[in-house]
């Protein structure tokens, strides 16, 4: 009997299957002992094999006499083989048979004892077939039977009431009306004890506490008074924890503007949750390597902070990163944009998006929106402007474009007519409609009529121009001197070109210019965030306070979801999927990297989204320009 009572836990699995067709007779071997025959049945069912076991649990069911210690277990276990068979009437049928009980005097009563035994299992699996059978009143009513049952085991009886609590949650109060009163008594606790853990996780602890404290004095008697007072032990222990995050960021010296954003983005966020769950955030002053390996390293040793926003910069955040994350304590950047920060290691995520990602995307862009097959790049030699530039090449290459030229310049060059020259050079040694001769002396850097003419050749055969690079600056000039050029291509770049100072300065220069954003204007989370800000602040937000406040959310939701430890925020912050940011959506790669990203145009010095690329696809002449002047025929 110890071997059945094992195999009676009723761990109630679903296996959809097509139940076979009934064998003829009981299908038992003749001869066997029914002992026998419950050890070869279950041996089937532990190894999965679910018919065979039906079969013989279900002759034993048949042949035996109800005075039989084996004919009850071997009942119960028919229905439970039978619900993973998908047969759920017949599993009914055959639980319900089990909890009909003969009247006094018939059987023995060790007999009576033991089937009494099996009943609260048979009545669980019933509770089980109405879940899935989307009968609530009959789901709670097998529910209660069993939790109010003192034959009931214990870890049966609290099967039941998780049962009942998630029945209970997805129906309204209004379908229990007319059942028992001791029945309805159970819906309401279960009702109230929901509410109070709702309130818990949702970081409410006074009303959450409150609500179990009323329910357990109201009803100390109640079912569910194990579950209440755990509930209650709970909500004191977090009550009296003190959770917490910090910001590291420089606030002094050069950077102390985008520090400061840094810090009012991540109180703003907590401002909005107005949570008393998290207390205020310890803030640290960090500018250099140095300073920041020092505070990551003391605040990782306070138990109280779970997370870690910050710091600015990528130089900062690698080795911010590589001491939070070997002390096992996330580190949100919302700012830092370098290759490589999050694959340090499983506590790191980059809010920002990557250059290397903002260069995939406007390939891809080019290549398959815009149906460009030549293409050209202008970029600063910065680490940063470098690996947006390659990305680009590399991936415009993969999809078949013709990467005519590459010009670099340091940050800073304000007179960027040399490289805007040799891109010209380059596009015009590609132009058919010049002379063979005209192209070889080009190509040999030799005066050609084209010297000698009033009016600049006009240069079409580049589709794309990216433009990369993170100075402000260096895309004001660019973009007053490429059209000088009379170089009609596509300009694309990267984030910095949505930059507020650049479409004031720039003016009708920067008209058209496709780029990358993390910072979506046009989002109804961003209209929100924005309102929402200017109401509170009477300031405008830039895109540092968006990352930011974006950065502080996803911990402060993570907590709010019942992370307390930080593999918990580590693991929520980890799932994030399609996340409404105020920067833009929000996807985490499994390296911690954010995958989206949005690629805008700036119509009328507005940053605008892409309704029809159609619309943008190169045309073979641009603007304004003089007809191209006559050559010598080949």
């Amino acid at each position: 009997m110890a071997r059945a009572g094992l195999a009676l836990a009723l761990a109630v699995g679903s296996v959809a299957a097509v139940v076979p067709e009934r064998r003829s007779g009981s299908g038992l071997p003749a001869g066997e002992k029914p002992d026998s025959l419950f050890e070869l049945a279950l041996a089937h069912y532990d190894q999965n094999r679910i018919v065979d076991a039906r079969w013989i649990f279900e002759g034993l069911s048949r042949r035996l006499d109800q005075s039989s210690e084996w004919q009850a277990p071997a009942q119960l276990m028919l229905a439970r083989t039978l619900y993973r068979l998908g047969d759920l009437p017949g599993a009914e049928q055959a639980a319900g048979t089990l909890t009909q009980m003969p009247p006094a005097g018939v059987l023995p009563p060790q007999i009576m004892d033991q089937r009494r035994s099996y009943v609260p299992y048979a009545r669980y699996l019933l509770a089980m077939i109405g879940w899935r059978n989307h009968q609530r009143r009959a789901t709670v009513q097998y529910c209660y039977e069993v939790a109010s049952d003192p034959e009931s085991p214990v870890k049966l009886a609290e099967d039941a009431r998780v049962l009942a609590q998630a029945t209970i949650a997805q129906a309204d109060s209004l379908e229990f009306r007319g059942m028992d009163p001791n029945v309805l008594l159970f819906v309401r606790h279960t009702t109230q004890l929901n509410r109070a853990i709702g309130l818990y996780h949702g970081g409410q602890l006074l009303a959450a506490r409150m609500t179990a404290e009323a329910l357990e004095r109201s009803a100390p008697n109640t079912l569910y008074a194990h579950e209440i007072a755990s509930l209650i032990s709970e909500i004191r222990r977090a009550e009296r924890t003190e959770i917490r995050f910090a910001v590291i960021a420089p606030l002094g010296g050069p950077d102390s503007a985008a520090g400061a954003e840094i810090v009012k983005g991540v109180q703003f966020a907590l401002e909005r949750q107005r949570t008393p769950l998290i207390s205020r955030p310890i803030i640290r002053d960090v500018r250099d390597q140095i300073e920041t390996i020092k505070a990551v390293q003391e605040l990782c040793n306070d138990p109280t902070v779970q997370a870690i926003i910050g710091p600015l910069t990528t130089d900062n955040a690698i080795a911010a990163a590589a001491v939070a994350n070997a002390l096992n304590v996330p580190l949100v950047t919302p700012t830092a944009s370098g290759e490589g920060v999050s694959g340090i290691g499983p506590y790191v995520f980059q809010v920002n998006l990557t250059p290397g990602a903002q260069g995939r995307l406007l390939a891809s862009v080019a290549m398959d929106s815009l149906k460009a097959r030549t293409v050209a790049t202008l970029s600063s030699v910065e680490p940063d402007d470098r690996a947006l530039t390659e990305e680009f090449v590399k991936t415009a290459q993969e999809k078949g474009g013709e990467v005519l030229v590459q010009e670099w310049f340091f940050p800073n060059t304000s007179d960027l007519r040399p490289q805007l020259a040799r891109i010209r050079k380059a596009g015009l040694l590609r132009d058919t409609t010049l002379s063979e001769d005209i192209r070889r002396k080009l190509a040999l850097n030799q005066p050609t009529e084209l010297d000698t003419m009033r009016l600049m050749r006009e240069v079409n055969t580049i589709d794309v121009l990216l433009v990369s690079s993170s100075n402000e600056r260096d895309l004001i000039n660019l973009a007053a001197q490429i059209p000088t050029q009379k170089i009609w291509a596509r300009v694309l770049g990267g984030a910095a070109w949505s930059g507020q100072g650049v479409r004031e300065q720039a003016g009708e220069d920067a008209e058209a210019v496709v780029h990358t954003t993390s910072f979506d204007p046009n989002a109804p989370e961003v209209h929100d965030f924005l309102d929402s800000y200017r109401l509170a602040k009477r300031e405008n937000p830039d895109l540092v306070t968006a990352l930011s406040y974006d950065a502080a959310s996803l911990v402060i939701h993570a907590i709010l979801q019942g992370a307390r430890t930080r593999a918990q925020v580590r693991d929520a912050i980890g799932e994030v999927r399609n996340w409404p940011g105020a920067s833009g959506m929000i996807t985490f790669s499994p390296d911690g990297r954010n995958m989206e990203a949005n690629v805008r145009t700036i119509r009328g010095g507005v940053v605008t989204p892409v309704y029809d690329w159609s619309q943008l696809v190169i045309p073979r002449h641009w603007g304004v320009s003089a007809p191209a002047p006559v050559v010598p025929p080949r």
